[in-house]
């Protein structure tokens, strides 16, 4: 083993040890999804009128996109009632003129690791009515949510391949050993596909999964701009796609090889952007 290859052997093992050290320095408890901590007026009171506010507390910051909380009334009517929401709190401007009856508060949020949550709760002004109020369902087909986490899968299998193979091309293979260097190439760029394809499914249909949008929510181009300058997918996308290009980039020379490496580095990073290792 020439001390080239040594070298390299050792600025890789310094560097998976750093990274090792920095997970575990950087680690914090891991939070889950919002959990809904009351609301005002409960679920189930009889109020004497109309609140003026209906109000939803959430353990965390939740954002709440547009028409994902809703106040219907017994019939399953949406009525005007704007929302909005700071840190963990989410408020209902309910209309004054409320009839007697029962009325539903059907809510759908984002949590801090960018899933939607949602359920829904009752109250009634007056007397409640007659029959049960109805709510409509906030979850989205399962076609979206099977692409949505296709998706992400095919993302960290790619980027992780990818990422991994450049960066034992560039730190550990020897520059001389060209047959060995055309086929990780080759593999990394396959897998570097994989992930670009990921990246798209997942972005396409994290929009319309968040705000219960359907199928026809994959090429909404209002849900789609949202996604890539409001949500943290949109930055991990953009951050994963510059990796991946850098890091295919050609390798050969000092400053190449500084360039892969940089690429790689930032492909993997774009993954705890987003999800549960963002929490």
């Amino acid at each position: 083993m020439t001390v080239q290859r040594v070298r390299r052997a050792v600025l890789a093992l310094a560097a998976a040890v750093a990274g090792v050290l920095l997970t575990f320095a950087s680690a914090a408890p891991a939070t889950g999804h919002a959990v809904l901590l009351g609301t005002d007026p409960a679920d189930g009171d009889v109020l004497p009128a109309p609140p003026g506010l209906v109000t939803l507390t959430f353990d965390e910051a939740v954002r709440a996109d547009e028409g994902g909380v809703r106040l219907l009334d017994a019939t399953g009517q949406v009525l005007p009632a704007p929302v909005s929401s700071v840190d963990g709190t989410v408020e209902l401007t309910v209309p004054h003129d409320l009839a007697d009856g029962s009325y539903v508060v059907d809510w759908s949020v984002v949590s801090a690791d960018g899933h939607p949550v949602g359920g829904a709760f009752t109250f009634a002004v007056g007397e409640p009515s007659a029959e049960a109020p109805v709510a409509a369902a906030t979850s989205g087909p399962s076609l979206v949510e099977v692409l949505h986490q296709g998706g992400r899968s095919l993302t960290y299998v790619g980027i992780l391949g990818a990422a991994g193979l450049v960066l034992f091309r560039v730190l550990l293979l020897d520059p001389a050993a060209a047959p060995a260097r055309g086929p990780a190439l080759r593999l990394a760029a396959l897998l570097a596909g994989v992930a670009l394809l990921g990246l798209l499914l997942h972005f396409a249909a994290g929009g319309a999964w968040r705000a219960g949008a359907g199928a026809a929510g994959l090429v909404d181009l209002d849900l789609l701009w949202h996604s890539l300058v409001s949500t943290p997918v949109g930055l991990a996308t953009a951050v994963a796609v510059v990796g991946l290009l850098l890091a295919l980039g050609p390798g050969d020379s000092p400053a190449g090889r500084v360039v892969a490496c940089g690429g790689a580095v930032l492909a993997l990073l774009s993954l705890p952007l987003t999800g549960h290792s963002r929490s």
